[in-house]
């Protein structure tokens, strides 16, 4: 009726999802490679069905989307654990992740603001001044965290 207010997109969510899933439900029929009984081809195009929706759809958040292959993977028997896990949390990767959960904590505690502020006080407002000023402030930032991590958290400050 008129009187009933619209449902928000939170409490469509829910079940938003269960339709993508139950949509990509004839996935988990495909047959495996010929002379093979590999059940494990239909799991894994159904986990990247879902996904797709999920991602398409923005029914999760692209970060939290990008995970689900560390649980649908081993709850659906595809890959070990311990596989799947190897290809997310490589030296490298873990380095990338830690630089940006660092940067991410100094902008919840403004520090990227103080870091404005202090630039501003040092070096003056005029162009040229500033762009020397967030260049130093930068510099000496990297020498304590890596380049993405500073990068990310002087991106609010411009």
């Amino acid at each position: 009726t008129a009187d009933m207010p619209a449902a928000s997109s939170c409490e469509r969510r829910p079940l938003a999802m269960a339709a993508v899933c139950a949509l990509a439900l004839p996935l988990l029929a495909l047959p495996g490679p010929a002379g093979t009984q590999s059940a494990a081809v239909g799991r894994t195009a159904w986990s990247i069905a879902v996904m797709g929706g999920f991602w398409a759809f923005e029914l999760l958040p692209i970060a939290v989307t990008a995970l689900l292959p560390l649980f649908l993977f081993p709850l659906l028997g595809i890959m070990p654990a311990q596989a799947v896990s190897q290809s997310y949390f490589q030296d490298k990767n873990v380095l990338f992740f830690g630089g940006l959960v660092v940067a991410a904590a100094l902008e919840c505690v403004r520090a990227h603001e103080r870091i404005a502020l202090t630039t501003l006080l040092l070096f003056g407002t005029r162009p040229r001044q500033l762009l020397l000023g967030f260049m130093a402030a930068t510099a000496f930032l990297s020498m304590w965290m890596n380049n993405t991590a500073t990068t990310a958290m002087m991106m609010p400050i411009a």
